[in-house]
Formats: C-alpha cells, structure tokens, sequence
C-alpha cells in the first residue's frame, strides 16, 4: 500500500496493534483475535462469509458492504450479472447487517455506480467499490451519531428497484422503476 499509494497517505493509518494476518476469518485463529479485540461494531468488506461465531461478537453490529445491490444481486459477481441481464440501473452497492445469511440483513443503503461507455466489468467492479466505500463512510457515521435507520430486506424487495428522484419522476413505462412503486431512494 505504501508503494502504491505513499507514505504521506498510508502512515497515519499504520496500526500493527490492530492488524492481524490469519488464514481465514473463520479459524481459531481469527476468532480469537476478532475476541482479543472486544469490537462494538464490525465492519466488513471482500472477504468469505464471516461465520456467526466471528459476527456475534461484536457488541452492537456487525456492517458489510457489498458490491451488488441486495436483494436483487446478492453472492458473488454482482458487477457481471447486472450487466448481462442488461439492468445496468443495477450496478452498484449496499452497505447491510452482516448476518449468517449470504448479503442478507437489515439494508442500510444502496448507491450506484457511475459508469462510462467504455467500462469493462473490471472498472464496473472498481467502480461499485469505489460508489460503495463512499457509501460505508456515510453509513458509520450515520452510526456513530446514533442516526442509523435500515429497512429488512424482504421488506426492500417488495417495494421495488431503488430508483433516483430524476427516474422516480419520469415514471416511464415498462421501466423496473415507475411511479407504482414505493421505491427506496438510492442515497
């Protein structure tokens, strides 16, 4: 990282009291750490799925961030399989509780991706990350200031496609995001 991004921008983030290498989240190994820590909150991104042993410590909750828009893209290759259903609307992120259940949990946002014409799905994925991270910062500090509000997900797939005030406006027929629905707004 500090090759990559230099010193001036990696040092102030340099804690080797807080980082640990295992193999494997889920491992006795990880486990113990992740304990040795005593967390209130848990934030996870790019990993396997985090075992409830790992979640249920943290004292208050446990975030993930995901590079698909849950409910409708959850698991892995949420870059791809929006495009090649061509739902192009639907490539982005959540930020969700992370629970035993794949990029399940209660939905605390969901943004979108800017894309570009001549993205590949390399630069559509980078481009979720990067729509995403802005999306957990705002997220934890929703938390931190005691504001955090989420909708479960079974309750965000009955009100429909996330859309944006401007297609929430247009209502355009046959579109996944017409004025009939309640549609979450992205934020």
């Amino acid at each position: 990282m500090i090759a990559a991004y230099g010193p001036e921008n990696c040092l102030r983030f340099s804690r080797p009291d807080l980082l640990h290498h295992v193999h494997g989240i889920n491992s006795r190994e990880g486990l113990q750490i992740v304990s040795s820590l005593q967390p209130d909150v848990l934030l996870v991104y790019g990993t396997v799925v985090v075992g409830s042993k790992v979640i249920s410590r943290a004292r208050i909750l446990a975030l993930n961030m995901h590079t698909g828009i849950s409910p409708y893209y959850r698991g892995a290759h949420c870059a791809f399989w929006p495009i090649y259903n061509g739902e192009l609307q639907m490539v982005g992120a959540t930020v969700h509780e992370c629970t035993k259940d794949i990029d399940g949990g209660k939905i605390f946002g969901t943004t979108r991706a800017e894309l570009s014409p001549d993205d590949d799905v390399f630069s559509v994925f980078a481009r979720s990350v990067i729509a995403g991270a802005d999306l957990y910062l705002r997220i934890v500090r929703e938390l931190l200031a005691g504001r955090l509000t989420g909708v479960q997900q079974e309750s965000f797939a009955r009100q429909g496609i996330p859309c944006n005030d401007e297609e929430r406006a247009s209502g355009a027929k046959g579109s996944r995001c017409d004025q009939g629905r309640d549609n979450p707004p992205l934020r």
